[in-house]
């Protein structure tokens, strides 16, 4: 083989062989890579368990957010459309409560036709993996009477922005049986949901 060709010959391996470490560094880089998240994820879940709250952030997001919520609540009707509906509770699964039962949102009809109370938060806790919130409100009427909320929030992470909150469950109490304030939580456990 004459010289020329040795050097084509090794040339030609170089230019194959060079990808091939490139992907290699690139795997090398994505497992490190990898290995670290799972890390972080892991420090994130002891500290969530340890009792750590979400982020201010993120509490001052959940918070601003389910006060409009309980806002846009009140200003559903009979007749709103389900679209309208859905800005206020979570797709797929959100549920209404009162002591007659459990009920869709979108079925609640005429429930939903009631004077616009004064509402008082008595409490409001995100929980330490940043998904969920409990709050429990104070309602009440222009005649003095008081019902109670227990609602659950659900935030769904936006592709490049904050969470988007929805109300995922809402528990009517009377007014001789207030609800429990939420305490500190990691996940929702379906053991803490609210119950009449």
């Amino acid at each position: 083989m004459g010289k020329h060709k040795m050097i084509a010959v090794a040339l030609g391996f170089a230019t194959i062989a060079a990808p091939s470490a490139g992907h290699a560094q690139a795997w090398i880089g994505a497992v490190a890579g990898n290995a670290v998240a799972a890390q972080q994820a892991a420090a994130r879940e002891q500290a969530c368990r340890a009792g750590t709250p979400a982020p201010e952030p993120v509490r001052a997001r959940a918070d601003t957010q389910a006060t409009a919520l309980m806002t846009a609540y009140f200003g559903l009707t009979g007749t709103s459309r389900e679209r309208d509906i859905s800005k206020v509770f979570a797709r797929n699964a959100s549920t209404w409560t009162d002591t007659a039962g459990e009920v869709a949102p979108t079925a609640l009809g005429a429930r939903l036709d009631i004077a616009t109370p004064t509402l008082t938060r008595e409490a409001f806790v995100v929980a330490g993996d940043e998904g969920t919130a409990r709050g429990v409100w104070k309602a009440q009427d222009a005649d003095g009477g008081v019902t109670w909320y227990g609602v659950d929030f659900v935030g769904t992470p936006g592709f490049f922005s904050p969470a988007t909150w929805r109300i995922k469950s809402m528990t009517v109490f009377p007014g001789d049986r207030q609800p429990e304030n939420p305490g500190v939580y990691c996940h929702y456990d379906p053991e803490q949901a609210w119950s009449l």
